[in-house]
């Protein structure tokens, strides 16, 4: 698992299947917010979480987005922004995900125990700082306008 305990780069990279290692891939999606839908569509929502991995907490990506650019490209955030940062299942994490399911349904204790971490945070530009926060996709709309890698940062 990758450590981003000294900081990490929000890289516009795409990901490469081939040099993908581990069970958890770490992106990032920046949003515009367009406003309020209609609060017609249904559902369940999950919050975000407040730790992705080591060193993204939501308090620690919230400082360092306040305090210097993360971005590898020239962005100014505007009113409303809203950027997620993701970890999510690599090929080989799903194909385990998917046997634990199966040992769970069949009652077998589950084969190659991990733990996976998933989950994401979410910050909103709010007031000239990024904030702790997060849309209502059932009442706020938001367009996705960049997305990319989470990368440890490199000095």
């Amino acid at each position: 698992m990758c450590d981003f305990t000294q900081g990490f780069k929000l890289c516009t990279c795409t990901d490469d299947a081939a040099t993908e290692s581990g069970l958890v891939k770490f992106r990032w999606y920046l949003s515009k917010y367009r406003g309020a839908t209609d609060g017609m569509e249904r559902g369940r929502y999950v919050p975000p979480v407040i730790h992705i991995g080591t060193g993204l907490s939501a308090t620690t990506v919230c400082a360092a987005l306040n305090a210097s650019h993360c971005f590898d490209f020239d962005y100014e955030p505007a009113e409303g922004d809203n950027l997620i940062l993701k970890a999510e299942l690599t090929d080989a994490g799903a194909a385990i995900f998917r046997m634990q399911l199966e040992d769970r349904k069949e009652m077998r204790p589950l084969r190659n125990p991990v733990s996976l971490e998933t989950g994401r945070l979410e910050f909103i530009f709010q007031q000239g700082k990024w904030e702790i926060a997060h849309y209502n996709p059932f009442e706020d709309e938001t367009e996705l306008t960049s997305q990319g890698k989470i990368e440890p940062k490199v000095d």
